[in-house]
């Protein structure tokens, strides 16, 4: 006999984690249909229709719009029950609901609660998981709509430490050389306001040699070719002022093979100096060029993963571009292919979480909030084409806690978001 913990499960509301849950209960009844005769000396009734109905308890938590936000009375939703999880082979319900009845209280002491009854509005559906519509990156959760850093883009997010870290970027209107940490997405530390390097953005940011390493980017009216490395994410070393590579901000960059390697990027010369060269290192003050002539044209706001061993560049500008590329030696690229089935973009996001390539959002005009994912970088599945956090560019993104995190951009509006999102795909 299987036994399973209240918190294996959870609930969904759409394709949305309805958040801060404390329980929920559904009732399955069968209306009885009389079927007694006449001279019958003992009642016999029919089974007739069926409905079901329940009840869902959380704390209020006013910062989950997609969750307990889409819970509101007179509307219809689609609820999946997970009690035991989502490992293969878990049962979940499915069904369409009407949300009946909201009930919040407030405790001296307590916490403040919220309530929703529901009836069901057709048939509730059993099924065992994997349930790929639903756990293959088009759930995102959002852990905040506004962290206690200022809103920005063109920032850089790596994992360091058992700790997310967020570096840099651009606000309204400054340039940003602060430094931020956190746990859980939610609650943010700042280990410096102020690091040795110059506020920037577009820059690249690496975890090497259990250090974090800062590599060029644009400063206000120029772009720069410096390192720094910092082992706490407080104290940073100038490790070289003139990098051997050119200036460049928009480059991608990833560890390979025990090596630091830029690719790519836009060059001092501003738009239309577009680069297309690679350059490696194993202690970042000596570089060497392993690539001026690549395959691939200049391009600048693609994003380099490393990946089944080789590095993969995946879209860019200028033209925007859909294709994927991988080396396994820095120097010899090969063309996964040269039409991705996602839109042509740039300035996206792009991470490896289990053994999947996962490309999020971008620019391909304006702005985009899809996911795709791929194993071998030429075939592509599309996860949503609208994931719950807006449509944005210029965001960053990492895995950590197992969990794929989306970090703020800006919108279609060209507003500057501050807000954090995580999904927890299944592998």
């Amino acid at each position: 006999m299987a036994n399973h913990r209240g918190d294996e499960g959870f609930l969904l509301a759409g394709s949305n984690f309805i958040a801060e849950l404390r329980a929920w209960n559904i009732n399955v009844s069968v209306n009885m249909i009389e079927g007694t005769r006449l001279s019958g000396s003992w009642k016999s009734k029919k089974a007739g229709t069926r409905e079901w109905n329940g009840s869902i308890d959380t704390y209020w938590d006013e910062n989950d719009p997609h969750g307990q936000g889409v819970l509101k009375e007179g509307e219809d939703v689609t609820l999946y029950f997970a009690p035991e999880g989502e490992g293969a082979g878990d049962t979940y319900y499915k069904g369409s609901a009407i949300i009946t009845g909201i009930t919040r209280q407030a405790t001296l002491g307590g916490m403040v609660e919220a309530s929703y009854t529901f009836e069901g509005n057709g048939a509730l559906t059993e099924d065992v998981a994997p349930i790929t519509s639903i756990h293959d990156g088009s759930i995102w959760t959002q852990a905040t709509a506004s962290a206690n850093w200022t809103s920005r883009i063109r920032h850089n997010s790596v994992v360091f430490q058992n700790k997310m870290w967020l570096l840099g970027g651009r606000s309204v209107s400054f340039y940003k050389n602060d430094v931020w940490h956190s746990t859980n997405g939610i609650d943010w530390t700042e280990a410096t306001s102020s690091a040795g390097w110059v506020g920037r953005n577009q820059h690249a940011t690496l975890v090497f040699n259990n250090k974090l390493w800062v590599l060029g980017g644009y400063i206000s009216g120029s772009a720069v070719n410096d390192v720094w490395s910092s082992s706490d994410g407080v104290n940073w070393t100038l490790e070289k002022a003139n990098a051997d590579w050119p200036a460049r901000n928009a480059h991608g960059a990833t560890v390979f093979d025990g090596k630091m390697y830029i690719v790519g990027g836009q060059g001092a010369g501003g738009y239309g100096d577009d680069l297309s060269d690679v350059w490696s290192s194993s202690n970042g003050v000596n570089w060497t060029l392993e690539t001026s002539n690549p395959t691939w044209a200049g391009l600048y706001g693609a994003t380099v993963v490393t990946h089944a061993h080789k590095m993969w560049l995946i879209g860019g500008n200028l033209p925007k571009r859909n294709d994927v590329y991988s080396s396994a030696n820095g120097k010899d690229w090969v063309l996964a292919t040269d039409n991705a089935p996602w839109q042509a973009r740039h300035y996206h996001a792009s991470v490896v979480y289990h053994n999947k390539i996962w490309v999020l959002g971008g620019d391909p005009g304006p702005r985009a909030n899809d996911v795709w994912f791929s194993s071998d970088g030429a075939n592509w599945t599309q996860a949503t084409s609208a994931a719950a956090w807006p449509a944005r560019r210029i965001h960053s993104s990492v895995v950590y806690d197992d969990k794929i995190w989306v970090i703020g951009g800006d919108d279609v509006n060209n507003v500057i978001l501050g807000d954090v999102w995580h999904t927890s795909p299944t592998p």
